[in-house]
């Protein structure tokens, strides 16, 4: 039986990064390293198509257990109507299964990640389509996108001493072309607690140098502003 897990729906869009540096010591290139690798270990055995899900036995309804009646009917519906092919659908829905997916990613809590194995693996099956078809289309290998978003001052800091650095993000990652919406998006709200405040990220995209699928999912997306999703590394250009 799966323990009952609460959760308080947090209005923010946030992400989290691992940050590697080439001033950084031995010590915390370790530490870094080994707690990236298993998590992209887990990852892997989620994406591989060949390898059987039997760790997904429970509903998410049955595993997280809402209190909250809105939040209880989203899983309900999940549960009943989800469709491998309404992956980004559900993804881009500002519901409580976007909201726990990226916090378990974020946070990298491997108990929450298993439960949404199967849409992970169907999330990424259908970028991976999308970024075949997004690539044929495109006229320039060079495209730049935008996020607002709130960070935390201390991965700030973190990401400004890293010049050069190696920056990988936790979970999937949405953004838009439109630079003014982005920086609205990062601004029209005050950071709920002192430990956070606003950024706006700036990403080149060469797609001749992509490893991790990208995608344009305007067709496909629920919610407006974003118009585009991967999981990636990235570079910190750090101007």
């Amino acid at each position: 039986m799966h323990e009952n897990r609460q959760r308080t729906n947090e209005n923010v869009d946030r992400i989290s990064t691992h940050v590697y540096s080439s001033k950084d010591n031995k010590s915390m290139h370790k530490s870094l390293n080994g707690e990236f690798i298993l998590y992209q270990i887990l990852l892997e055995q989620i994406f591989n198509k060949n390898q059987a899900l039997t760790f997904y036995k429970n509903s998410l309804l049955e595993y997280f257990q809402p209190d909250d009646k809105t939040d209880k009917q989203i899983m309900i519906e999940f549960d009943k109507e989800y469709k491998s092919k309404k992956a980004i659908h559900w993804y881009t829905r500002e519901t409580c299964i976007y909201k726990i997916l990226n916090q378990a990613l974020r946070t990298q809590c491997i108990d929450d990640i298993i439960p949404f194995g199967s849409f992970i693996r169907d999330l990424n099956k259908q970028l991976h389509k999308e970024h075949k078809l997004f690539i044929k289309q495109q006229k320039t290998s060079n495209r730049e996108v935008y996020r607002g978003q709130f960070i935390s001052k201390d991965e700030v800091n973190r990401l400004k001493s890293c010049q050069q650095g190696l920056i990988s993000m936790k979970s999937f990652l949405s953004t838009s072309t439109n630079r003014k919406k982005a920086l609205e998006f990062a601004t029209s709200r005050s950071p709920p607690n002192d430990e956070l405040t606003s950024i706006l990220l700036e990403i080149d995209v060469n797609l001749n140098y992509l490893t991790k699928p990208y995608a344009d999912i305007k067709r496909l997306r629920d919610h407006p502003l974003r118009t585009s999703i991967f999981n990636k590394y990235f570079k910190n250009r750090n101007k």
